[in-house]
């Protein structure tokens, strides 16, 4: 008796702390995505968004030129160029301090530090130079030409590769965590009711003991506590598999489509400053209609297109997407969004 007693508060005991266990490490992980790594992939995602559209202001003020007819629009878009560029430094901050423990991240952060400043610096002298050459619209000078393409090159070869960087090993902790937290949460669900079970079993032979032995055919302390013990093993399951649900919705239902979205919004901007360089830079007029091309197909893939074919055959794809919502034809961060519509509205 003595000994299925202790087994009684051993197995219960165990019940408790596998519980407590399982439990507080789902929720140290919600919390890992939700509050700390996912917003960080966001803000890092805002920051590509910043500088990319910071490019296309910068490549439209030189578009405009100096000619007056175009003074009010130029102003507008010198005004959004600042906006943009508080936004950066403000994403650059928060971003900075979120990688502290981590090499590759400060790695890369640092390379978008120090390269910042000399973009915003050619930026300047590109708009100087365009000043002073009084410059028509749509004919910049070739001083101000050759500023602007140091600017767009060192964006698109170093500035944008480095915040990717920062939002890949910022996503790779969020994709870690949730696995691991996971599979925890796996492997505690069965832990749980293995101990639960155990202390069911014992408490179930202990009363069958005590009514074979005292004649007593209900120990009522004993069937209170079973009652309980089954109840909060119940409980505890239902809570285990309810934390498994809230990860999905956190990571897979709600994380997985703002940054699809996010990187859509950056690459739409990129797409826009492509068009202004293409119209600015007749030189490189090729490789910007290249790179349009290859940025539109990371917005929404259609596999075989090309840059006279895409448009209509995306058209095609999305007239039956919008006839089926399930039929998403292209790829692309906008064909992932699509393909995880998981909450009322967000189609």
């Amino acid at each position: 008796m003595r000994g299925l007693t202790g087994l009684c508060l051993v197995a219960l005991l165990g019940t408790g702390m596998a519980t407590g266990t399982v439990l507080g490490g789902a929720r140290d992980g919600t919390d890992v995505i939700g509050h700390r790594a996912a917003p960080q992939v966001v803000r890092s995602a805002d920051l590509y968004f910043a500088l990319n559209d910071m490019d296309a202001q910068a490549a439209n003020l030189l578009l405009f030129g100096a000619d007056p007819d175009f003074t009010a629009v130029r102003k507008e878009t010198l005004d959004t160029y600042e906006r943009r560029r508080g936004q950066a430094d403000s994403d650059l901050q928060r971003v900075t301090e979120a990688v502290a423990g981590d090499e590759a991240g400060q790695r890369a952060v640092r390379t978008v530090i120090g390269d910042l400043g000399r973009y915003e610096a050619l930026v300047a002298r590109a708009q100087l130079l365009e000043d002073q050459a009084h410059a028509q619209a749509g004919r910049p000078s070739a001083d101000a030409l050759a500023a602007y393409r140091q600017a767009t090159d060192l964006l698109r070869q170093r500035l944008l590769p480095a915040v990717d960087e920062v939002t890949k090993t910022n996503a790779s902790v969020v994709e870690r965590n949730y696995t691991d937290q996971r599979g925890a949460l796996a492997g505690g669900w069965w832990a749980i009711l293995a101990a639960g079970l155990v202390a069911l079993t014992a408490l179930g032979v202990l009363q069958r003991l005590l009514a074979v032995r005292f004649r007593r055919l209900v120990n009522v302390p004993l069937a209170v506590t079973t009652v309980l013990t089954l109840a909060g093993l119940v409980t505890a399951l239902t809570l285990a598999s309810r934390a498994d649900h809230q990860l999905v919705v956190a990571k897979s239902n709600s994380f997985d489509s703002v940054i699809a979205l996010s990187r859509a919004r950056a690459v739409a901007y990129d797409l826009n400053a492509d068009e202004s360089r293409y119209l600015t830079d007749p030189a490189r007029a090729a490789a910007y209609e290249q790179t349009f091309l290859d940025k539109t197909q990371s917005f929404a893939r259609v596999d075989g297109a090309t840059l006279a074919s895409y448009n209509d055959r995306l058209a095609v794809l999305a007239d039956r997407h919008r006839a089926d919502h399930g039929q998403v034809g292209f790829g692309g961060y906008l064909g992932d969004e699509l393909r995880n519509i998981t909450f009322a509205g967000e189609q």
